[in-house]
């Protein structure tokens, strides 16, 4: 997420995915600079560690759930590390990537810091909508009990519908978790 300047030299993707293999840490990608990923709290890694664990059991076998690792194209010329993606069926992968740049997630989780907040409801948002294959966008709040989800459906994305407590509805995976477990040892506040 561009939350600090990017370089000020530019790259091909293809020097990106080059120069980006040799870093110690992670860059997104747009239109030919690069960000630096910004590290996150305690209670961000946890509730992402929750959210994987989480849907990994609700998922069982019906598709894969990747930690934030996991690069995401969202068009040729820009690439993007979601907190959390999920994989309906067979992974596509973009070619020569060596399976490190992901082109059909099924759902994205964004953990959502002060900083990060506008950035990933806003601009991310509005990327993640190119992506044909993405069906759910997902925001937990890292700072406060809140959990938002963006549905997309016959094409149309509606807009977040929040949850505070209770239960996290997917349609797409066809599964619906307790905010309580996505939250399960975060202290707030």
């Amino acid at each position: 997420m561009p939350v600090a300047a990017a370089r000020t030299i530019t790259f091909t993707p293809e020097e990106y995915f080059d120069w980006e293999e040799r870093q110690e840490e992670r860059h997104e990608y747009s239109r030919g600079e690069v960000y630096p990923t910004p590290g996150g709290t305690y209670e961000h890694f946890l509730i992402v560690s929750n959210v994987v664990g989480t849907l990994r059991l609700a998922l069982g076998d019906a598709g894969a759930v990747l930690p934030d690792g996991m690069r995401v194209q969202i068009h040729e010329l820009r690439y993007v590390y979601p907190d959390t993606s999920v994989v309906l069926g067979e992974p596509a992968f973009r070619e020569g990537s060596k399976r490190r740049v992901l082109l059909n997630p099924s759902v994205v989780v964004e953990v959502l810091s002060e900083s990060t907040a506008t950035y990933d409801r806003g601009e991310t948002f509005a990327l993640y909508r190119e992506v044909a294959s993405l069906r759910e966008i997902v925001w937990v709040d890292s700072e406060r009990r809140f959990v938002e989800v963006a549905t997309k459906s016959d094409g149309t994305w509606a807009l977040p519908s929040p949850v505070e407590d209770g239960r996290v509805e997917l349609p797409s995976l066809g599964v619906t978790v307790a905010v309580d477990d996505l939250y399960r040892g975060v202290t707030l506040g």
